[in-house]
């Protein structure tokens, strides 16, 4: 047998190593298990802020459940906005299939139904208007529900109405879709801002709450006339009750929600609501008959009381 004459010195070197690599662990774990502070080390904690509602599309109130709404008595305002729109436009579309009778585009309703709203509130609308808004502002009851509603007011929660309604329809001869939906929102959105454009030239405003809006026609706030949220619920509501007709009066309920939580949050006023909804309405009632579809039974609206 050859011994190595190194080899005991190897050994030992080696044995220290290995004592070194173990105390150093030991130190390691003690360092994570005490948070630093077996060194008399404080870690400064922090906290990193998860953004809400950063991605490209609305949260769903599937998933982020509504808050409480406004109670009905809230809704009075726009219920007074808001009557007589609707027979209004079920008049002048009338006018417009009788003059339109070889036919018509989407392209030649929406210009004309641009032109409908003739002029924009008179100054002593306007004040009234303000007054209104800033008594209704001075609540700061519901600001969480004003939010909710804005942000899945204009499309979301009437996506939600579509899925549950093919849910519960089955074979229903009138069933919503949501290319359908997308349409008539569609619709209403561009026959909205066309109007804009004859009152307020085409510099964009950031706080649209569904569209991009344009310039504000008045000073006092950054409102739009007519309200491109108040047209695309309007559409909404006529096209879902029609299709589906057993959900009428919380389509009505919805759509009042949307239209006030936006007055509250001071993004409109009566006057803007007023004539949107009302290009909301025609362009409702023209998709369905231009589809063939049955307009939802009149029912009488009750006379509004302040």
């Amino acid at each position: 047998m050859v011994v190595d004459p190194n080899m005991g010195s190897s050994g030992t070197n080696m044995g220290w190593r290995y004592a070194i690599i173990a105390a150093l662990a030991i130190g390691i774990t003690l360092l994570g298990l005490t948070n630093g502070s077996i060194l008399g080390i404080r870690p400064q904690q922090t906290s990193i802020p998860i953004p809400v509602g950063s991605g490209s599309a609305p949260p769903n109130p599937t998933t982020t459940p509504a808050p409480t709404l406004f109670a009905d008595s809230d809704l009075r305002p726009v219920i007074l906005a808001l009557y007589g729109q609707s027979h209004q436009a079920s008049l002048d579309v009338e006018q417009f299939w009788s003059s339109n009778a070889h036919g018509t585009t989407d392209d030649t309703f929406a210009r004309w139904a641009a032109r409908q709203v003739r002029t924009q509130p008179t100054l002593i609308q306007r004040t009234a208007d303000r007054a209104q808004v800033a008594r209704i502002k001075r609540k700061g009851k519901r600001t969480r529900a004003a939010v909710w509603l804005s942000v899945n007011g204009c499309r979301n929660v009437w996506s939600t109405f579509v899925t549950r309604n093919i849910e519960l329809q089955g074979d229903a001869d009138q069933i919503p879709t949501q290319l359908e939906l997308n349409t008539v929102l569609d619709l209403a959105s561009r026959v909205a801002i066309s109007a804009q454009r004859r009152f307020a030239g085409t510099q964009p405003v950031d706080d649209s709450p569904c569209t991009p809006r344009l310039r504000a026609v008045r000073s006092d706030c950054h409102c739009s006339f007519p309200s491109p949220t108040a047209a695309m619920s309007a559409a909404a509501r006529t096209y879902l009750s029609a299709m589906a007709p057993m959900g009428r009066d919380e389509y009505i309920w919805m759509e009042r929600q949307i239209d006030f939580a936006n007055m509250y949050r001071g993004h409109e006023l009566p006057s803007d609501l007023k004539s949107g909804a009302y290009l909301g309405y025609l362009v409702g009632q023209y998709f369905l008959a231009s589809h063939g579809y049955e307009e939802p039974t009149a029912s009488p609206e009750p006379t509004p009381t302040r």
